[in-house]
C-alpha cells in the first residue's frame, strides 16, 4: 500500500507562525518541538504502508527531504517525490500519483498536517478501509464532529455510503448538521467532518476521474 502524502499547502490559517516557505506541516511543534506534523505522518504510516509518494512543490522539496532524513534514512529509500509547478488542489495531485502507480496499487491519501492521537483506532479504520478498497470501493474517512465548525467540509453519509460532500458551511448550516446527527434515529443521513483522507485502487480512481472530470 502506498501512502500518498499531500504536502503542498501554505498553511495560511496558522500565519504568522506558518509561512509560505515554512508551512505548518513542517513546523516542529510536537514531541518537545522535536518533530513536525509531516514527520509524524511518515512515522504513523510507516507501519502500514511500504512506500511513500510525497506531492509538494519545488519550494518545499528540500524541507521534506531533510525532515524524512532526520527520521530515518531508510524512509528515503521508500519515498518518491512529485513536484507540482502550480498547485491544482487535491484531485489532480492524486491523479499524478495514480498515473505513477500500477492499476491495482492501493493508494492511501493523507494530508501532511494531521495530529492523530489514538493510533489504535486509526489503524482499525485504515484496516477496514483497505478491505473495502481491495473490493473496488472508493473510501473516504469522516470525523465525528464535536461542534458546529465552519472551517471544515462535511460528508453526508447513510451508513457506509456517502450521500454527498458539502463545502464549508455557514454557522447555521453547521448547527443543523449536528442537530440532525443528534436525532439520527429519525433521519437517514449522518454528517461527518471531511478529513481529506481517502483510499482506493489507482485504476479505480482514474476510471472515476475519466467519468466525472475528463
Amino acid at each position: 500500500m502506498k501512502n500518498i502524502i499531500l504536502s503542498g499547502g501554505s498553511g495560511t490559517r496558522l500565519w504568522p507562525l506558518s509561512r509560505k516557505l515554512m508551512p505548518k506541516q513542517f513546523l516542529k511543534l510536537f514531541d518537545n518541538k522535536q518533530k513536525s506534523l509531516f514527520q509524524k505522518t511518515i512515522e504513523r504510516n510507516s507501519s502500514i504502508c511500504n512506500e511513500f509518494v510525497i506531492i509538494t512543490n519545488k519550494e518545499q522539496y528540500f524541507l521534506a527531504l531533510d525532515q524524512i532524513e532526520e527520521l530515518n534514512t531508510s524512509h528515503l529509500a521508500h519515498s518518491t517525490f512529485i513536484l507540482e509547478e502550480i498547485g491544482r488542489n487535491t484531485a489532480p495531485a492524486i491523479a499524478f500519483a495514480a498515473f505513477e502507480s500500477e492499476e491495482d496499487d492501493i493508494l492511501f491519501v493523507t494530508p501532511s498536517d494531521h495530529l492523530i492521537k489514538d493510533i489504535d483506532k486509526y489503524k482499525e479504520a485504515v484496516k477496514k478501509a483497505k478491505e473495502l478498497a481491495e473490493k473496488g470501493y472508493l473510501v473516504t474517512f469522516g470525523i465525528k464532529p464535536t461542534e458546529p465548525h465552519t472551517g471544515y467540509g462535511y460528508i453526508e453519509a447513510n451508513g457506509y455510503d456517502v450521500v454527498k460532500f458539502h463545502e464549508k458551511p455557514n454557522i447555521e448550516t453547521a448547527k443543523r448538521y449536528l442537530e440532525q446527527n443528534n436525532t439520527s434515529h429519525l433521519a437517514h443521513s449522518t454528517f461527518f467532518w471531511n478529513s481529506g483522507m481517502f483510499m482506493f485502487k489507482a485504476g479505480v480512481y482514474l476510471e472515476e476521474l475519466q467519468k466525472h472530470s475528463p
